[in-house]
C-alpha cells in the first residue's frame, strides 16, 4: 500500500537525520510512531495522513516531509543537503495544510535559514519553546541508581495499562482516560520496548513515577518520553533514579546515544541537566495569522 511505504519512508528519513545532525532539525521516532499508534483508531490513521502530507522526492529517495500533529501544526523533515526546498516546503503548509486562521511552526535556534523564511512571511514568536537534549553514551556503565526508600524499579506489565495511563494523566494535569491509545501504543509502535517501560512501585503496589524508554534501532538512539512523577511522590527523586537506570539498560544494549525533549520549565530541564543530557538545543514557536 503505498500509504504504509510512504510512512516508512518519512520514519527511515527521522532515523537517518537524528543519526547524521543535531537534535531539534526533524523528530525522533517515538513521536512520529505516537503519531500513527498512540490513538484507539490507529487502524484508520493513514487515510487521513496521507491527505496531509506531502514528501519531496529525489528519484526513489525520499529528500524532505511536511505533515502536521495537531491542527494549524506544521513540521518538516529534511535532508540537510536539500535545505533550498525549505521555502517551498513552508509555503506548502501554509497553503494546504489544514488550519483555522494560524498556523505555528516550530524552529531551534540554530536553524538561521528557517527563522529567516519565517520572518520574511509575518511569522511572529508563539509564546512558547522547547529543548531538545542529547547524551552520548559513555563506553564505560554508568552507576545504578539509587532509589528512595520505599520504592522499587520495574518495567511495566501489559496488565496494568490502564494504572500507568492514569498515573500519565494526573502528572500531567489531566489529559483524560488514555488507556485505549496506551494500550495501542505499546502494542503496535515499533520503538516501544517492554523492558525498557519503567516505574516506580510504591510499597503499597501503586505506581509513583513512569518512564518510557523508545529504541530508534536504525538511528542508534535511545528515546526518554514520558518523564513522569504522580503528584503525591515528587521530590523524592524517583523520576531520576528510573532515568538512571534505562541509561543502564541502554549501555547494556549498546545504544550509542540518547535523547530527551521538553518545554520551557525549569525543574524539567534541571532534571535532565543533572541526569547527563547538557548537550542542549533551544527552539521557538513561530505562528502566522491568514484569513483561512
Amino acid at each position: 500500500m503505498a500509504e504504509e511505504a510512504d510512512w516508512q519512508a518519512v520514519r527511515s528519513l527521522i532515523s537517518e537525520l537524528h543519526a547524521s545532525g543535531p537534535p531539534g532539525l526533524a523528530w525522533e521516532v517515538r513521536r512520529w510512531d505516537g503519531q500513527r499508534f498512540h490513538r484507539a483508531d490507529h487502524d484508520s490513521f493513514l487515510e487521513v495522513w496521507s491527505e496531509r502530507v506531502h514528501l519531496w522526492w529525489e528519484g526513489d529517495v525520499l529528500v524532505g516531509a511536511v505533515h502536521p500533529e495537531g491542527p494549524g501544526e506544521a513540521f518538516f523533515q529534511l535532508r540537510p543537503t536539500h535545505r533550498h526546498l525549505q521555502a517551498e516546503m513552508l509555503d506548502w503548509a501554509i497553503t494546504h495544510l489544514p488550519h483555522e486562521g494560524r498556523i505555528t511552526v516550530f524552529c531551534v535556534d540554530h536553524d538561521a535559514h528557517l527563522r529567516r523564511l519565517l520572518d520574511e512571511r509575518g511569522f511572529t514568536d508563539a509564546g512558547w519553546g522547547g529543548v531538545a537534549r542529547l547524551l552520548t553514551m559513555s563506553p564505560h556503565a554508568p552507576l545504578p541508581p539509587s532509589i528512595a526508600a520505599g520504592y522499587r524499579i520495574r518495567h511495566t506489565t501489559p496488565e496494568e495499562t490502564g494504572a500507568v495511563a492514569s498515573l500519565i494523566s494526573v502528572a500531567f494535569g489531566g489529559r483524560g482516560d488514555i488507556t485505549e491509545d496506551l494500550a495501542a501504543f505499546t502494542a503496535h509502535a515499533p520503538c516501544f520496548v517492554r523492558e525498557w517501560d519503567l516505574v516506580a512501585e510504591a510499597t503499597d503496589g501503586s505506581l509513583a513515577a513512569y518512564v518510557g524508554v523508545s529504541w530508534d534501532h536504525d538511528g542508534d538512539l535511545g528515546i526518554f518520553e514520558p518523564v513522569c512523577t504522580h503528584p503525591d511522590h515528587q521530590r523524592r527523586g524517583l523520576a531520576k533514579a528510573l532515568m538512571q537506570h534505562g541509561l543502564g539498560l541502554l549501555h547494556a544494549r549498546g545504544v550509542g546515544r540518547a535523547c530527551v525533549d521538553s518545554g520551557d520549565p525549569a525543574a524539567a530541564n534541571a532534571l535532565y541537566e543533572s541526569v547527563g543530557f547538557t548537550e542542549a538545543y533551544h527552539g521557538r514557536a513561530f505562528a502566522l495569522t491568514t484569513s483561512t
